[in-house]
């Protein structure tokens, strides 16, 4: 703190009965250890009391974020009574100089808020503990809601647009905290070289505070990708346990969106996916076992142009693989399934049967592939961000 100030404006006493007001000023006051709040704020309390309670007003401000706490708090002279109702913001992110990053160091460079609302509010009472004066002073209620709207940013490469959630917490003493009803969570794009759009969960938790961490309940999530949607009853989390599971159920995917992701030259597909996905959630990260997507009837049709010298010389040595690459040139399927396992390590197995005919090779027969593919996701996904920069666009998006 650089400098504060007191002032006193009115005192009066009569007897045992007595008022008095001022204001206290305090400037420079730094918040948060090691300077995780950089700017210093300004602080203001205007007060009033007498011979039966206290009560003051509090005002924080910081640079570009005036008001961004303010506070009531009363107490009684004569029980142990008291209150206080605080609010935070609303603090409005705009990219420029109203960014998270400028108003904590506490995201760390690779993370930032750049659009969006956060507000809070909070209210607090206090007693006696069992109703007499010599069993001191407990909490006696304490909530609070956390609003967040329209939120965009980045969290180290993925790109995050339109998250909005509003959750009410409430104490139970000072053992537990709990999100008391289901709280709504939308979010409009996950952007991570793969888009996941319209994202739609809600969520409650408890908190025992004499336990490390929380346990967070996730109910009805519904996500849009490659042009299908993906949904979930949900899943309960403990994150002091060492795994979670759940199901996903996959509707109404497009082959020819999921075929562009893989950025293999000549190969185009038609049709649509369904499936289940059971997934159990680890520390290390998601595993997937023993999971199914099928193309829904009448089937489609994939395609794949040999290029290159190399798969013409193949083709020529091996006719087995110039049958092969014959029957893709137009490969009508009436049935494709894909068995998936994904482990922690991000690798990514795919088992798939294909079974249909190329009309255009009359005198061939029907034929059936057995196919395994491998992909590295983390890779994958990596390659993908490199191409789309996402951090860079949305910094650039900004800054207009």
């Amino acid at each position: 703190m650089r400098q504060g100030a007191l002032s006193v404006r009115e005192m009066e006493t009569r007897d045992r009965n007595w008022t008095a007001s001022g204001m206290l000023v305090a400037d420079g006051v730094r918040v948060g250890s090691g300077g995780v709040i950089p700017a210093p704020s300004r602080w203001v309390t205007q007060f009033s009391a007498d011979h039966t309670t206290i009560g003051a007003d509090l005002q924080i401000d910081l640079p570009m974020y005036e008001g961004i706490i303010t506070a009531r708090v009363e107490q009684s002279l004569r029980t142990p009574y008291g209150m206080l109702h605080g609010t935070i913001g609303p603090v409005k992110f705009d990219g420029a100089e109203r960014r998270l990053s400028r108003l904590t160091k506490a995201v760390g460079s690779s993370s930032d808020l750049l659009d969006g609302t956060i507000s809070a509010t909070a209210d607090v009472s206090w007693n006696e503990a069992d109703g007499s004066p010599s069993s001191g002073i407990r909490v006696t209620s304490a909530t609070a809601q956390v609003t967040a709207e329209n939120l965009s940013g980045y969290y180290h490469d993925y790109g995050l647009r339109g998250l909005s959630t509003s959750m009410v917490l409430r104490a139970e003493g000072t053992e537990s905290i709990m999100v008391t009803q289901p709280a709504p969570f939308f979010m409009e794009a996950i952007q991570s070289g793969v888009d996941v759009t319209n994202i739609r969960t809600s969520y409650q938790g408890r908190w025992n505070l004499s336990e490390s961490l929380p346990i967070v309940e996730v109910k009805e999530f519904r996500c849009e990708m490659f042009g299908g949607t993906i949904t979930s009853p949900g899943l309960v989390v403990d994150l002091a346990s060492p795994s979670s599971t759940t199901t996903f159920s996959l509707r109404n995917l497009d082959l020819a969106k999921i075929l562009s992701v893989e950025q293999q030259r000549g190969l185009q597909g038609t049709g649509t996916l369904n499936g289940t996905l059971p997934v159990t959630m680890t520390p290390r990260g998601l595993v997937v076992d023993n999971g199914v997507i099928e193309a829904q009837p009448p089937g489609g049709v994939i395609r794949h142009l040999s290029m290159g010298d190399s798969s013409k010389a193949l083709s020529e040595s091996d006719p087995h693989f110039h049958l092969v690459g014959q029957a893709l040139n137009n490969f009508h399927y009436k049935v494709l399934r894909v068995g998936v396992k994904y482990g922690d390590t991000g690798m990514l197995d795919l088992s798939a049967r294909l079974e249909g005919r190329n009309p255009d090779l009359t005198q061939t027969p029907p034929i059936h592939f057995n196919l395994t593919v491998q992909e590295h996701i983390p890779t994958l996904l990596k390659s993908l961000r490199l191409v789309e920069d996402i951090q860079g666009a949305i910094e650039r998006k900004y800054r207009r």
